[in-house]
């Protein structure tokens, strides 16, 4: 499905969602972090809106309490997005058994799919020669770890980082967002049609307790299955 302009609110931010999914998966499909072997990461989601319109006002609402989280072991990736009151998705990639897992819970219901890897189109990202990378002299911790401040800028949007060196992947240009940033995002905003929405790391775990559990490809029992 392609995204485009829709008079459902909740549409161009699936799609969006969609898009931030499928590009942390396909980064923790090909890399590994070369300092951790498993890991777990949290962000949490402000959403607030930057124009005084009702439709700006309506996003921010139906998005607040949202959050990203991110799993990563051997060969195994998850990530779960909690989007407020319209929509939670899970995603699990094994490369061990080829499989990927697919979850969205809605107000239509839950459902689940199982496909071979192969199928969800997974490609390597490649640095993008298009966009104007800025570095200020500011510097902040996050969670404790030091970060400094960028922006990336293309076809006149841009996007705000905070970035640390603390914690390395095995290619510098890996990253959860895009290829391009030289570190690893703990921070990064973006104004998306009236809303700004901000990501920020808000827990860290060096350590999956229930991997079994966490990178199950078996859809849960009420899910409807497709």
């Amino acid at each position: 499905m392609k995204c485009s302009d829709s008079p459902l609110i909740e549409y161009h931010y699936i799609c969006l969602m969609k898009y931030l999914v499928t590009i942390t998966l396909v980064i923790l499909s090909n890399f590994s972090f070369a300092q951790l072997e498993e890991g777990y990461f949290q962000y949490s989601i402000s959403v607030e809106p930057i124009d005084t319109t009702l439709e700006a006002k309506q996003k921010a609402g139906m998005l607040r309490n949202s959050k990203m989280e991110i799993y990563f072991a051997k060969n195994m990736a998850r990530i779960d997005f909690s989007m407020g009151t319209m929509y939670k998705t899970s995603t699990v990639i094994n490369q061990d058994s080829s499989l990927s897992l697919s979850i969205m819970e809605s107000k239509m219901g839950k459902f689940a799919s199982v496909k071979p890897l192969d199928e969800m189109n997974l490609s390597k990202p490649i640095i993008d020669s298009n966009v104007i990378i800025t570095n200020f002299d500011e510097e902040r911790k996050i969670l404790g770890y030091n970060c400094r401040k960028i922006t990336i800028e293309k076809d006149e949007s841009t996007t705000m980082y905070w970035i640390t060196d603390e914690i390395k992947l095995d290619n510098i240009v890996a990253n959860v967002v895009h290829p391009n940033i030289p570190g690893f995002p703990m921070y990064f905003s973006k104004i998306e049609d009236g809303v700004e929405l901000i990501f920020q790391i808000s827990n860290l775990e060096k350590l999956i307790k229930d991997k079994s559990s966490v990178f199950s490809i078996v859809p849960p029992a009420d899910c409807q299955t497709f």
